[in-house]
């Protein structure tokens, strides 16, 4: 056997889609590199290349067929390795576990397509730390390995493991020695001398291979010339490690047969953290963004999918997946990271709203389609038509902008709403609206009714100018604001507990970091409180009340509003304002009454529990902390709408609202006074927290579902009367399941096909129901703990029959 210990030169070009340049740039880059590589490349016979993001190869496939098909001979007489699999690089942490399937779903769908080739080998070298849901993510979508750098772990920390996540899933990892990429100032000398020190240094015990990659990085390059030439003069020298051109494919697989099929490998679980803690809560307005086009695509795609399957439009899938795509664009580490330049996120929000736009279109012609079909005849006035999102039935408050008047600019005024199917009167309130008068100057108001929903249905309510028979006000939550600083002193549960150990409010921290946090582990420095100005009431009515508290700090105007609703368990917290300071952070302070804690965060499909010693981390719709209140089993969720960082020191939890550093502020490389120093997170911004305090600690288990309500709001208009099919309320998909949520209701790739996706997010496991009396169809699972399952179902022989595959849709 050849014991001869090998270093793999993997030639590579790192490109950083859009950092310190747009996207434009980037593409030129890529296509002036690949033009550059594709030469050498037919020059030296010998060297091998390894290249990712799809996205690159598709510009290239759209304005260089000719280099596109020199790339697809070279890959096809395997010397050019196709890496990642993904659309680009993406940060792993921040976008849902739904983006990061979808990331392979497309990328690998193009390369099998382009260049027949089944990538197996998971890259992201430059990725600000990863989610513990990444082995099975890549498991589901067909990767066999999986290649990083970040964070610098130290040399106790293996390059060749097995990395398992939380269901099971395992994913042989190689963690890079040293960097991604070689120097600017790597010439053949200097490249001799890093070899002969990764000959010495980079070989662990019983582990005769190693991996070097070569060529410069970030803005793209790879090897020169004279890189090429020393490598091929050192692999000819027959003494001390072989150095040879390789890809991280021969590379795995050598490792594979050297290491027992890796059986014996040393096994890591959970997230690998933490790198660039900034990058967590760096520009604010991208992130939030992100959220909202993640649920706005996945609300029009299961919406569009049910007008299909009733008959009302056409398949929109097509047009999906181009809305995807921008949307996965968009998830480059450095892009969602919060830490390019300014011009780049000028394109991300024309990108991410367009995006925003195109799906909230798909919604409304959907919709129209199903409400036009509703039968309204019998309905005297005119009605408010609303659809639930989500799989399961929900009590939710609809709000709609409309004259008070029950038949529009006049006639009585809007009393109530009534269920025509049970003529039970519903109690309406009216708010202020976005504008404080309609047309015509006739009132106009904010329309609020509470009213259960049916699972991924609807429901018609008529509006009446009868009062109700009666109004029930159930306000049991409960607080007492503060008298001098922007906050609430208590906060009191249902049964009268005070959770709240003292006074929740906004603080102010002083922050001399740069954009990517480099060298901090936290941004609690000198905090300070934000004073009260002035506080008065917005409503008042038998479904909510509103309490405006109001201040200033510096030369920042900044609000703080209280709701509390009748008849339901938890607190709305808007936080809102004109932020103007410069290298400080706002968060978010709230301390509990709880001993003995244990905090968890929503990651990408699942949750995980964390120390709570204050260092800043990464989250996405919730973060909970769970301990003891008078000796009894405890819980508070908080609920955001578009946040990804926080801390939790004992028992209080700070959520990061804004932090405005300077852009691409870099270790002691930031922006001069004489060239204009701009800031992240300047401006008008709001924030929507909800407080969900649960002595029922079923509930705890439950907060993906409570989050998902509290992002996806019902999709409400005003209807009238017409003939149609359809009755006046119905439900045409529900998910019978306590922990277990859907992810994708769409139309597989043959637009015949349902492909639903399914994860189990509390780490419980159970059976679940899927029932569509539309489809007639009833379906039992079982979910094992934090299992991501996807289900096709095919209509054969006059009924729906279902089979497992991959997150790609493949048996």
């Amino acid at each position: 056997m050849n014991t001869r210990k090998t270093i793999h030169i993997i030639s590579q070009a790192h490109l950083d889609l859009a950092w310190l340049w747009n996207w434009r740039q980037s593409i030129a880059e890529a296509l002036n590199n690949l033009n550059t590589i594709t030469r050498l490349m037919n020059e030296y016979k010998n060297m091998t290349f390894s290249y990712s993001n799809a996205f690159l190869y598709q510009w290239i496939k759209k304005t260089s067929p000719m280099l596109f098909k020199e790339i697809q001979r070279l890959v096809q007489e395997g010397r050019w390795e196709i890496v990642g699999g993904w659309l680009v690089e993406s940060d792993c942490n921040l976008p849902s576990g739904e983006s990061l399937i979808r990331q392979a779903l497309y990328g690998k769908s193009f390369f099998m397509d382009n260049f027949n080739v089944d990538v197996k080998v998971g890259y992201c070298p430059d990725a600000f730390g990863h989610c513990d849901a990444i082995p099975k993510i890549l498991k589901s979508t067909g990767f066999d390995y999986y290649v990083f750098s970040k964070p610098r772990l130290g040399n106790d920390f293996p390059h060749l493991f097995k990395w398992r996540s939380a269901d099971g899933s395992e994913i042989i990892t190689w963690r890079i020695h040293g960097g991604y990429a070689t120097g600017p100032d790597t010439n053949s000398a200097a490249l001799e001398n890093e070899i002969q020190y990764a000959a010495a240094n980079n070989f662990t015990d019983g582990c005769n291979h190693t991996a070097f990659f070569l060529g410069l990085g970030d803005h793209g390059g790879g090897p020169s010339e004279e890189q090429i030439q020393k490598i091929i003069e050192l692999s000819e020298n027959r003494e001390g490690a072989l150095t040879k051109f390789s890809t991280l494919t021969e590379l795995f697989e050598t490792l594979r047969k050297e290491q027992n099929s890796f059986k014996n490998l040393k096994v890591i679980e959970g997230e690998i953290h933490h790198h660039n803690i900034g990058c967590y809560s760096a520009h604010g307005g991208i992130k939030k963004a992100n959220r909202k086009t993640e649920f706005e695509l996945q609300t029009a795609e299961s919406i569009s999918t049910l007008s299909v399957l009733l008959g009302y439009s056409g398949s929109q899938d097509e047009r999906l997946k181009e809305m995807w795509e921008d949307l996965l664009f968009n998830h480059f580490h450095d892009i969602i990271a919060g830490t390019c330049i300014p011009e780049c996120y000028q394109d991300a929000d024309e990108m991410l709203a367009s995006t925003r736009l195109a799906a909230k279109k798909i919604t409304a012609q959907s919709l129209f389609s199903i409400s036009q079909n509703i039968n309204t005849s019998n309905i005297k006035n005119n009605a408010v038509f609303a659809f639930n999102p989500l799989p399961w039935a929900r009590e939710e408050i609809i709000a709609i902008d409309m004259f008070t008047a029950i038949d529009g600019s006049m006639g009585s005024k809007i009393a109530s709403a009534i269920d025509p199917e049970t003529g039970t009167k519903i109690p309406i309130q009216f708010a202020n609206a976005d504008s404080p008068y309609g047309p015509w100057l006739k009132e106009w108001k904010k329309l609020l009714l509470k009213t259960s929903l049916p699972a991924f249905g609807y429901r018609v309510l008529e509006l009446s100018a009868a009062f109700p028979d009666s109004i029930k006000q159930n306000f049991d939550m409960t607080y007492t604001a503060s008298d001098n600083v922007l906050g609430i002193n208590e906060l009191y549960d249902s049964s009268g507990n005070i959770f709240t150990a003292d006074a929740i409010k906004l603080i102010v921290c002083k922050d001399d970091s740069d954009t990517f946090g480099h060298g901090h582990i936290s941004f609690m420095k000198e905090p300070e409180n934000v004073p009260l100005a002035q506080s008065y009431s917005l409503e008042n009515g038998p479904l909510r009340k509103r309490l405006r508290l109001a201040g200033t700090y510096g030369n920042s105007a900044l609000n703080l509003d209280i709701i509390t609703y009748s008849g339901l368990d938890f607190f709305d917290l808007v936080i809102y304002g004109n932020w103007q300071e410069n290298n400080k952070v706002l968060k978010l302070e709230l301390p509990f009454n709880l001993k003995e804690v244990e905090a968890s965060f929503q990651m990408p499909f699942g949750a995980v529990s964390r120390k709570t010693d204050g260092n800043e981390v990464p989250g996405h719709s919730w973060c909970s902390i769970s301990g003891k209140l008078k000796d009894n089993s405890y819980s508070v969720g908080i609920i955001n709408d578009g946040i990804y960082s926080f801390d939790v020191i004992d028992a209080i939890i700070h959520v990061t609202l804004r932090r405005s550093v300077q852009y691409t502020h870099y270790g002691e490389c930031k922006q001069s006074e004489e060239s204009g120093i701009t800031y992240l997170d300047q401006g008008h911004f709001s924030h929507k927290i909800r407080i969900l305090p649960q002595q029922d600690t079923e509930k705890v288990s439950q907060l993906d579902r409570y989050a998902l309500e509290f992002n996806i709001a019902p999709c409400s208009f005003t209807e009238t009367r017409h003939d149609g099919a359809l009755k006046l309320s119905d439900s045409f998909f529900r998910l019978e399941a306590n922990h277990t949520h859907l992810t994708t209701l769409k139309l597989a790739k043959n637009k015949k096909d349902l492909i639903i996706r399914l994860v189990e997010a509390a780490g419980k496991g159970e059976e679940i129901l899927i029932i569509s009396d539309l489809l007639n169809l009833r379906h039992t699972e079982r979910m094992e703990a934090y299992q991501i399952k996807t289900i096709s179902f095919s209509y054969k022989d006059s009924e729906w029959k279902s089979s497992h595959v991959n997150a790609l849709e493949i048996e």
